[in-house]
């Protein structure tokens, strides 16, 4: 995109991006990641958890953990739109954020639009929600190794990036899937229990 256009945005251009599961018997854990984020401020990497999304076209960064990292936003004029055809006006961009595995043996630049929020807590699960196969689960080799307790996520990773760091899968069971990659492997559960996941940008 030129320069100007992000620079002196007039019109707002707009992109769709869709993550949410909504008014169904079947639950997905959406696939989590803990990358690390270079901060030059910092002069280290950040870690923050991502959502890796095969529906969205680009990337997203929450404001609080961009402010966190302290690096340059650009002032853009972007219409985000969503599965619920709700339509979020985006008005900052990071280009070139370093991302990064935990031993820095994979590092890509990314272009991020910021957005004071993305989901509520994922999972999006009561707290005495558990399922018993994932204790078998040796957690040291995931790239979330606490995907299955509600947190707060910092940023989305969309399908440019995917196909990169996928490396293969396991199938556990047939609701239990482990997708190998870049930054460890990756959980995949399929669940038939009566709950809402909601995305929500803003």
């Amino acid at each position: 995109m030129p320069d100007a256009v992000i620079n002196n945005p007039s019109t707002a251009q707009t992109i769709q991006t869709s993550f949410s599961l909504r008014k169904s018997d079947k639950f997905v854990f959406l696939s989590t990641a803990i990358v690390g984020i270079w901060s030059l401020v910092l002069n280290s990497y950040v870690h923050g958890r991502v959502i890796l999304d095969s529906a969205s076209q680009s990337h997203f960064m929450t404001l609080q953990f961009a402010s966190k990292l302290g690096l340059e936003k650009k002032k853009i004029n972007f219409a985000v739109s969503g599965l619920s055809e709700n339509t979020i006006n985006i008005k900052w961009k990071i280009n070139n954020a370093f991302i990064s595995n935990k031993d820095s043996s994979y590092t890509s630049p990314l272009d991020f639009l910021i957005a004071s929020s993305i989901t509520d807590f994922v999972p999006s699960t009561g707290p005495n929600f558990r399922i018993k196969k994932f204790n078998d689960i040796n957690r040291s080799i995931l790239a979330d190794p606490s995907f299955d307790e509600p947190g707060k996520t910092d940023m989305i990773i969309g399908v440019e990036l995917l196909y990169q760091i996928i490396k293969g899968r396991k199938v556990i069971s047939d609701n239990l899937t482990l997708n190998n990659s870049v930054f460890r492997f990756i959980v995949t559960v399929d669940l038939l229990i009566q709950l809402t996941i909601k995305a929500v940008f803003s």
